[in-house]
C-alpha cells in the first residue's frame, strides 16, 4: 500500500514540477525550470539551492554560521541544521527537503545572497542571486507541503512494524482521495489542479484493484475498535450486508466446528467504540468526516435471531459484529490473544488476515539489518549462523536477553581467596586475576553445566 501512495505522489510531483533530480555525473545541469513559461518551479529552486549548499565544506560552514552567529559576531544559537537533498526513488525525500527548506527559510535566502556576493563572475553572480525565492514562491512551497502532508500521513498510517496495519489501508486511501479531491476544487490550490488530478487517477486505479482481494475488508472487520463502523458510515448499508454475507461464506467455520451442535459460550462486552489509536490515520479520517455524520446506527442484539442448529458458529459470528468493544490500552494483537476463547472462529481468521503486511517496511529493515551482519569481512557466514545472529540482534535490541551475573557471595569468596591472611597487613596475591578471573571461572562452570545437558543451549555473541 505504501507503494500505491508512492506512485500517486510521483504522479503529482512529475506533473507539477519539471525540474530534474540532481545527477552527480552532471553537476552543472540546470535544475531550475518554469511552468507555462511564466512561473518558476519552486521545487527546482529549492533543489538547486540545496545542491549548492551541499557542494562544498565552505558553503556548509557558511550556512551553519548564518544560523549560529549574527553579522556582528554575536552567538545566536548553539545548534544548526543542514539542508537535505531529495532522491528520485523516494518521494518522501522531496517532502522532507521542502519542509527543511521552509523551516530555514530566513537562512536560505540569506545564504543565496552571500554566495552571490562572493561570486566574481557577473553572469554567474546574477544566476546565483536569481535562486532566491520570493514570498509568493515560498507560499507555493507551503501549499505544496500541505498537500504532500496528507500522503505522508497516509503512508505512516500503515507503515509501522509493531502491529497489524492492513485494516488501515482502505480508510487511509479513501481519506487521502477525499482530502485531495476537496482541495482540487479550491481556488487556493488552483496551481496544483493538474497535479492533483494525476495523483487522484493513480489512487483510484489501485483502489479499484483491492476489490479482487478479501483481505482488506476482512482486516477492517477484524479490528475490534471499528468492525463494520467504517463500512457502514462511508459505504452504506447495502455494502455492509454484502460484506457480512461474504464473511459468512468463509469455509473456516465448518473447518473448526464441523457438524457438531452448540457453540462456545461467548460473553458480551460493554463499552463504546473508540478511536484507532493511530494519530496519522485519525487525522486523515477527519477529512472523511467533514461532511459526513460521525455517528452510526445503533447495533441491535442478535443473540436470539441467529441461533441455527445447522450452523452452530452463526451466533458467535454475529455476536462479535454486534458487540461494542472497549479495548482500552490493548493493541489488536493483545486483544485477540485475550479474547480468542470468546471468538474462536474470528480469532482464527485474525491470525490469517491481520498477519498480512500492508507494506514491506519491516521486511526491508530486516534485509538492511542482514546486510550489516553479512559484511565484506563476514561474507562466508552460513545460513543457520546468519539466522541465529539476526535473532540474537533482535533479542538484544528488544531487551529479551537475560544473563545471570555472579552472585555477591561468589564475588566475596573470590576476593578472600586473593588475600594473604598470614600477614598483619593483607596483600593481594600477585597471580590473582580479580574480577576478570571470577567471570572466567563463572563462564567455565557454566560451560561445564551446559555440556552435561545438551537440551539447554547458550549462545554468546558480540554486539554486531
Amino acid at each position: 500500500m505504501a507503494h500505491v501512495v508512492n506512485l500517486a505522489v510521483q504522479a503529482f510531483l512529475t506533473t507539477h514540477s519539471k525540474s530534474k533530480h540532481f545527477d552527480p555525473s552532471a553537476p552543472d545541469a540546470d535544475l531550475v525550470t518554469t511552468r507555462d513559461g511564466i512561473d518558476r518551479d519552486e521545487v527546482g529552486l529549492v533543489r538547486a539551492i540545496v545542491v549548492k549548499e551541499r557542494s562544498s565544506a565552505k558553503w556548509k560552514e557558511l550556512f551553519q554560521r548564518l544560523q549560529t552567529h549574527a553579522d556582528d559576531g554575536r552567538a545566536l544559537q548553539t545548534t544548526s541544521l543542514q539542508l537535505l537533498l531529495d532522491m528520485k526513488v523516494r518521494w518522501s525525500s522531496t517532502y522532507v527537503m521542502l519542509r527543511r527548506a521552509l523551516e530555514l527559510k530566513e537562512y536560505v535566502n540569506e545564504f543565496v545572497r552571500h554566495i552571490g556576493i562572493q561570486e566574481r563572475n557577473v553572469e554567474k553572480r546574477q544566476k546565483l542571486l536569481n535562486l532566491e525565492l520570493s514570498e509568493a514562491e515560498w507560499d507555493r512551497v507551503r501549499l505544496l507541503l500541505s498537500l504532500l502532508g496528507y500522503a505522508e500521513k497516509a503512508q505512516h498510517a500503515f507503515s509501522t512494524e509493531h502491529g497489524p496495519t492492513l485494516h488501515a489501508a482502505l480508510p487511509a486511501l479513501e481519506a487521502l482521495h477525499k482530502a485531495w479531491s476537496l482541495r482540487m476544487d479550491s481556488v487556493k490550490y488552483m496551481d496544483f489542479t493538474d497535479a492533483l488530478e494525476a495523483a487522484l487517477r493513480k489512487v483510484s486505479e489501485y483502489y479499484e484493484r483491492t476489490a479482487s482481494s478479501d483481505a482488506y475488508i476482512m482486516a477492517m472487520i477484524l479490528d475490534p475498535r471499528q468492525k463494520l463502523k467504517h463500512i457502514r458510515t462511508y459505504w452504506g448499508e447495502e455494502l455492509v450486508t454484502q460484506a457480512t454475507q461474504h464473511a459468512e461464506e468463509m469455509a473456516r467455520y465448518e473447518m473448526i466446528y464441523g457438524c457438531e451442535d452448540g457453540s462456545p459460550k461467548q460473553a458480551a462486552a460493554s463499552g463504546q467504540n473508540i478511536t484507532t489509536r493511530n494519530p496519522k490515520l485519525d487525522a486523515l479520517l477527519g477529512e472523511l468526516s467533514d461532511d459526513e455524520t460521525s455517528g452510526s446506527p445503533a447495533l441491535i442484539d442478535t443473540s436470539r435471531q441467529w441461533r441455527d442448529p445447522a450452523k452452530p458458529w452463526l451466533q458467535g459470528f454475529h455476536e462479535y459484529l454486534s458487540t461494542h468493544e472497549n479495548m482500552g490500552n490493548f493493541s489488536i494483537v493483545q486483544w485477540w490473544g485475550l479474547n480468542a476463547a470468546r471468538y474462536p472462529v474470528w480469532a482464527s481468521l485474525a491470525r490469517d488476515f491481520l498477519s498480512i503486511m500492508a507494506t514491506s517496511v519491516s521486511s526491508e529493515r530486516a534485509f538492511s539489518s542482514a546486510g550489516i551482519t553479512i559484511s565484506k569481512r563476514r561474507n562466508r557466514l552460513k545460513a543457520d549462523i546468519t539466522e541465529a545472529l539476526q535473532f540474537m540482534k533482535c533479542f538484544s535490541k528488544k531487551h529479551l536477553l537475560f544473563r545471570d551475573d555472579p552472585s555477591v557471595m561468589s564475588e566475596v569468596r573470590a576476593i578472600e581467596s586473593c588475600v594473604d591472611v598470614e600477614d598483619d597487613a593483607p596483600a593481594l596475591v600477585e597471580d590473582c586475576d580479580g574480577w576478570d578471573g571470577l567471570v572466567e571461572d563463572f563462564d567455565e562452570s557454566r560451560d561445564l553445566a551446559l555440556s552435561e545437558d545438551d537440551s539447554d543451549v547458550f549462545v554468546s555473541f558480540m554486539d554486531l
